[in-house]
């Protein structure tokens, strides 16, 4: 949402929808959303504990940025902030560890038919260490997805931003290698998913099927969940070369740059901003 702010109040009357998606759900229903983006700074007014009002410097809503700088190393060395956030064992519950997870890094949608590319699990939390254990995902806060930039993804950022970004997605996991996201599409006519699996394959990859219900419309698809980023930051030395020739760029003449793809992450968490 473009909201120019003056204080609070200007964006109390605005609904939300509560419930964060998880990225099939918002790819399957294609929500239509507003054709211009929300791509123009706004400047909003804080106050301190004393009650003195204060003006933030300029923020999108939304960042866009050549994929190879999700390395940070990379993003220092463009002179930008870090355009995702790296997940480690201080910004990820400790429980998951526990349970025998490790959900570190920026991981990879690979082979995802639709235009998202990458996820963080930093701020992920577990309600338990002993299974089963429930996630709570906070996919929809600024710097934990990425889209690629292009019309479809700028759509599905528009659908994202309908969602409060504190609204986590939920996945059950039963063990140390199953889960299962939970969904509301599992009724929704045409669509009827049967359910969407955590699976685990090695420590890097898990396997995330889209399983649907007979009748559906929809056909069974299949993407791993890879890492590319490690919990210290650096490039996972398998997959991070072939991320970096997935979003090579390839112009008509001349050679690509590998990892040169533009993608787009949201910036902010202000609701109104979005």
């Amino acid at each position: 949402h473009e909201c120019m702010l003056s204080g609070a109040a200007s964006c109390a009357a605005e609904s939300t929808v509560t419930g964060s998606p998880t990225g099939d759900e918002e790819a399957l229903l294609q929500v239509s959303a507003p054709s211009t983006r929300a791509s123009g700074a706004a400047k909003i007014v804080s106050a301190d504990s004393a009650g003195t009002k204060k003006r933030e410097a300029d923020v999108c809503a939304q960042i866009t940025y050549e994929s190879k700088n999700v390395l940070p190393a990379n993003a220092e060395a463009a002179g930008m902030q870090p355009p995702m956030i790296v997940g480690t064992d201080e910004n990820i519950d400790p429980k998951f560890k526990e349970a025998g997870f490790d959900f570190t890094g920026i991981w990879w949608m690979r082979d995802n038919p639709v235009p998202e590319e990458l996820v963080s699990f930093a701020t992920a939390t577990a309600n338990s260490s002993t299974f089963p254990v429930l996630m709570e995902w906070f996919n929809s806060r600024s710097r934990l997805w990425s889209w690629l930039d292009d019309p479809i993804g700028w759509l599905l950022v528009k659908f994202y931003s309908v969602f409060e970004p504190n609204d986590p997605a939920y996945v059950d996991f039963t063990s140390s290698t199953y889960g299962e996201i939970q969904t509301f599409l599992t009724d929704f006519p045409l669509i009827w998913v049967d359910n969407w699996p955590f699976v685990y394959i090695n420590d890097d990859e898990w396997l995330r099927p889209s399983n649907f219900k007979p009748g559906s419309l929809l056909p069974q698809t299949n993407y791993t969940l890879t890492r590319i980023v490690l919990g210290d930051g650096s490039p996972h030395p398998t997959f991070w070369p072939l991320f970096l020739e997935h979003t090579k760029t390839r112009p008509w003449s001349g050679e690509g740059v590998l990892g040169g793809k533009k993608m787009i992450s949201m910036a902010s968490d202000n609701y109104c901003l979005r």
